[in-house]
């Protein structure tokens, strides 16, 4: 059983006001299918980079990216051609716009599923990966990618892998399949497959926690905020708490916030950003914590957008037609993008800026922050033997009887490998002073010649 501590505050009555127009449209039309899925922007050049599946954007043919300087729209010369010719996610690294996807050419060069813009026109590379790479992250002057390829630039990669400006580089990702996204947190990598959550330290891979939920269960993003890992989705739990579609990490707890989404269908949280000192989330939702501008009428319109405020969800707007994929501030103006052609009554065109005004609709009941210990219980029982209590603060108790029968070593680490306990000479009844360890995460490693455990316990 987890241990929890929740944090009740007090109880704030929904506020409820007149709604207007508050998003104003930048596109005059769209034509077929249209996402603007993700961002970023080159502050060196202050452009606004918008990546997706964009055809055009006020008569300039675009092909899955374009750029906006706050007055006007261009192309990236022919853009990215062939597959979907579809932008997944962008970086900017080393001052170069590098472009991940599905896609074969950018411009006219034949540059598979990895694109790089130099400011004026597409560079020729080619790093090959044999599949699309859909996430990215630039860290400590590297750049990380992942999706669903197994080699890159000649080398074999499951997965993952680092870019230092010059050559990449495996990171040995042990699991097959497509991961879902990708963040470095305190000096950590964390890795999302569809149902689970990595993380990467001094060359090893420890799984971390499994979400919990249906078979659509996704970790689908993750971000950092302040001093949080916010990691967003479609899930009913992570790390213990039952917050659904939206948890936080700090490397110890995780911390829930409220209820989280509704499931009424198959909803997601896209994206999630602070900007000004409030948090935004966009996505498919109808419900969160409760609250909905969601309407089931022609056409009909989920809420999609909410933001997160004084321990209370606001929403500030209708309800959207389609997804919406993220928010962005660029030149002192808040952007709304993603699949809408509709926010309640307005038209607007996949990319919409707000107009300032005060548009509160609803605020949720200000909610309590719960949290847990990052993957422990009170104790562990591993066939007979039990670690305990857990969190520790001044013994630590390991016993089984399998000690006086076998050979058998513990090893304690902490999270950046390094080793405050080894013993060799185990009785059935062990006991170890942690009162001089700093508090944290720590792992004991339990190993005999036929196998080895490793078990997470914190110290308080």
């Amino acid at each position: 059983m987890f241990k929890k501590l929740i944090i009740i505050l007090s109880l704030s009555t929904c506020a409820c006001y007149s709604q207007a127009q508050v998003w104003t449209k930048m596109l005059d039309s769209v034509p077929g299918f249209f996402q603007v899925a993700t961002h970023v922007v080159d502050t060196v050049n202050n452009v606004l980079y918008l990546g997706g599946s964009i055809n055009t954007a006020n008569n300039k043919a675009c092909n899955g990216i374009a750029k906006y300087d706050g007055n006007t729209f261009d192309s990236l010369q022919s853009g990215v051609q062939g597959s979907w010719g579809f932008v997944q996610s962008m970086q900017m690294f080393q001052n170069k716009l590098y472009v991940f996807g599905s896609f074969n050419y950018t411009g006219k060069y034949n540059c598979k599923f990895i694109g790089r813009w130099n400011g004026s026109s597409w560079d020729s590379v080619n790093f090959k990966p044999n599949s699309p790479v859909l996430h990215s992250d630039v860290y400590n002057n590297e750049l990380y990618v992942a999706g669903s390829f197994d080699t890159i630039s000649g080398i074999r990669s499951n997965n993952v892998a680092k870019f230092d400006g010059v050559n990449w580089h495996d990171l040995s990702f042990p699991v097959g399949g497509a991961t879902t996204a990708i963040k470095n947190y305190k000096g950590k990598l964390y890795l999302a497959s569809y149902t689970g959550l990595w993380c990467y330290a001094n060359n090893n891979w420890t799984p971390l926690a499994d979400s919990k939920g249906d078979i659509f269960r996704t970790i689908y993003g993750m971000t950092v905020i302040d001093s949080l890992l916010y990691i967003y989705g479609r899930f009913n739990s992570l790390g213990g708490v039952n917050s659904k579609g939206i948890v936080a990490f700090d490397g110890v707890k995780w911390y829930g916030f409220g209820q989280g989404m509704s499931y009424s269908g198959y909803e997601i949280i896209n994206n999630v950003q602070k900007i000004d000192g409030k948090i935004y989330i966009t996505g498919n939702f109808d419900k969160i914590e409760g609250i909905s501008t969601s309407s089931y009428t022609s056409p009909i319109q989920n809420t999609n957008y909410a933001v997160l405020e004084n321990n209370q969800w606001c929403l500030k707007s209708s309800a959207f037609d389609n997804e919406a994929c993220g928010v962005v501030k660029y030149n002192n103006d808040l952007f709304i993008y993603g699949a809408f052609r509709k926010c309640g009554a307005d038209t607007i065109f996949g990319f919409a800026k707000w107009n300032g005004g005060n548009s509160t609709v609803a605020c949720s009941n200000t909610f309590s922050i719960s949290y847990t210990y990052v993957g422990v219980s009170e104790q562990i029982n591993f066939s007979d033997l039990k670690i305990y209590p857990n969190p520790v603060q001044n013994k630590l108790f390991i016993r089984t009887d399998a000690f006086l029968n076998a050979e058998y070593a513990i090893t304690i680490s902490n999270s950046l490998g390094q080793i405050f306990y080894s013993q060799t000479s185990l009785s059935s009844n062990n006991e170890i002073d942690f009162s001089f360890y700093p508090t944290g995460l720590y792992f004991v490693k339990v190993e005999s010649n036929h196998r080895q455990n490793i078990f997470k316990i914190v110290k308080e």
